[in-house]
């Protein structure tokens, strides 16, 4: 749609200028073969996800989008050992974001033993106060939970899930309204567990605050 733009200005030139008819025709040529490759290799890169997931990877080394679509097919493929290379082997920028160490974290505690998750946890509980995060870690801190509550998730204990949700939770600049929507909806139903409907009010009320809806409304009337 962008190149609609630039065709309209191409066929104004082409039919103002005063450059001889057999030129214009050629720069024209040239400028639509251009436009037909780009479309062909665009249309080709998106409708192989294999091959997307490849190219967006090695195109952009700091993007987690591009790296959690990799990490994703190599999981369909059960490609255990690509998975670990992955989240290993990443662009340094990627090292200081907690979006990513979650990431690593959803990964290591699947895949590895106690011992090797032990210092992410640790380093994520340092780094969460300091580092900017995103809709990313609330996204896959859930997943992570879900697996510790399974029991698939070795060396990361429910208390620490929800330490890291109360962390997020807290209004600030490094954390985005996503994140704490996140973090609010998780501890919304931990306390609801617990049966502790004030805490569990609290959490209803903010998550309210940002992110209206008819679900969170209805909780609050059945908690009171």
């Amino acid at each position: 749609l962008p190149a609609v733009g630039v065709w309209i200005a191409v066929a104004g030139w082409a039919v103002t200028s005063r450059i001889a008819f057999v030129w214009r025709f050629v720069i024209t040529a040239i400028l639509a073969c251009a436009q037909l490759l780009i479309l062909f290799e665009s249309a080709r890169v998106w409708s192989d996800r294999e091959m997307a997931s490849m190219v967006w990877t090695r195109d952009n080394p700091a993007s987690q989008r591009a790296l959690m679509l990799r990490s994703s097919l190599l999981a369909e493929r059960g490609d255990i050992h690509g998975i670990l290379r992955l989240v290993q082997e990443v662009d340094p920028r990627l090292e200081a974001q907690p979006d990513f160490l979650f990431q690593r974290l959803d990964v290591y505690c699947s895949l590895l033993p106690e011992a090797e998750v032990r210092p992410l946890v640790e380093r994520l509980k340092t780094q969460l106060h300091t580092e900017a995060a995103g809709h990313f870690s609330g996204m896959i801190l859930s997943s992570i939970a879900a697996r510790v509550d399974a029991g698939t998730c070795r060396g990361v204990t429910r208390e620490e899930v929800r330490q890291f949700f109360e962390t997020m939770s807290v209004p600030g600049v490094q954390f985005s309204y996503s994140l704490e929507g996140f973090a609010h909806r998780y501890l919304l139903d931990y306390w609801i567990g617990e049966r502790n409907l004030d805490e569990a009010m609290r959490h209803a009320r903010r998550l309210f605050e940002i992110a209206p809806s008819i679900e969170t409304a209805n909780l609050m009337v059945d908690m009171l």
